[in-house]
């Protein structure tokens, strides 16, 4: 890690615990808005593999969520709608442009959602991403400390499956690391705090507001990410992202579409690496910190709260001779 990194994290690290301590302050010498909502909202392109273990963890802890699909085609929109039939709470909308928009649609549902409700929060998070909290009360409990905040964010955590496969469950085991060279965060927005001007960065990492106000942004909660789920996963995400940012953040160095194809087949032998310094951008250059040993190992299910997305079968009768 090079030094600049290093002095980032210091001065990072303390100033973040401290802003929590004053957030806790803030919010107990004010009141709380009255109770509201936790929604959450989200955009996905081809994730069947993970889609439906995803689902089942919002199910858990939300009272509403919008999932906009943009251009599935490998039945990530078909398993979204049959999941929807049984779930009311869920809201699957469609998104059929070729150019990917995440930030502006994501600041439209913002502003949808809290012109219908001015207390509650407001989640954007990802596929391979799960919030690490032990349960909706847990969740609540957190956002009740920092009510005063405009947004609570969410630090990467991030994790690989011990044997990558074609599809993520409950029983998927996972390794990975509560801290890594990466700082990004997913964003969760208090209603109360929304006004018309309000937007939502590219990639939900950041909102936008005109004004600040004190304690502004917490970081106060962890979220799981598992980026690479299996070569073939890895490679398609790497094609999509390329076409997707490379207008955005010209310059940056993403790596060559032509390495893809022999990278994809070298993926596994490297995946402790390669997930460890995920999204960590060193100078131009994607980080290649040597990974420290693992503090996260335990199956999907015990780290994050799910919910059954299919109703429980009922005992077939007895029949009496």
């Amino acid at each position: 890690m090079s030094l600049r990194l290093r002095a980032k994290r210091a001065y990072q690290t303390p100033t973040k615990a401290a802003k929590r301590v004053l957030s806790r302050l803030v919010s107990r010498l004010t009141p709380a808005p009255p109770p509201g909502p936790l929604i959450c909202a989200g955009m996905v392109r081809n994730e069947r593999d993970i889609i439906d273990v995803w689902v089942a963890h919002l199910l858990a802890l939300f009272d509403r969520i919008i999932i906009i699909d943009h251009l599935s085609t490998d039945g990530t929109r078909e398993e979204l709608h049959r999941i929807a039939e049984r779930h009311p709470s869920l809201d699957v909308r469609h998104y059929n442009e070729p150019p990917h928009a995440q930030g502006r649609l994501m600041t439209e549902l913002l502003q949808e959602v809290s012109a219908m409700h001015r207390s509650g929060w407001m989640f954007f998070i990802d596929a391979d991403e799960f919030l690490m909290v032990p349960s909706r009360a847990g969740l609540d409990t957190t956002l009740a400390e920092h009510h005063r905040a405009q947004t609570v964010r969410s630090t990467w955590a991030e994790v690989y499956p011990v044997d990558p496969g074609v599809t993520t469950h409950a029983a998927t085991r996972l390794r990975g690391w509560h801290s890594q060279p990466s700082v990004n965060c997913k964003v969760a927005v208090n209603l109360s705090h929304v006004t018309p001007d309000v937007q939502i960065s590219f990639g939900n990492h950041n909102a936008w507001f005109p004004r600040r106000s004190f304690p502004g942004n917490v970081d106060a909660l962890h979220l799981l990410h598992l980026p690479i789920r299996s070569a073939p996963q890895f490679l398609s995400k790497v094609i999509q992202r390329h076409a997707t940012i490379e207008h955005a953040f010209a310059g940056w160095d993403f790596g060559s579409l032509d390495a893809l194809d022999e990278e994809s087949t070298q993926l596994m032998d490297d995946l402790r690496r390669r997930v460890y310094n995920y999204g960590c951008q060193d100078r131009g250059k994607i980080s290649t910190v040597p990974p420290p040993p693992e503090t996260i190992d335990a199956p999907l299910g015990e780290l994050v709260p799910l919910h059954p997305i299919e109703p429980p079968r009922r005992p077939s009768p007895v029949r009496r001779a």
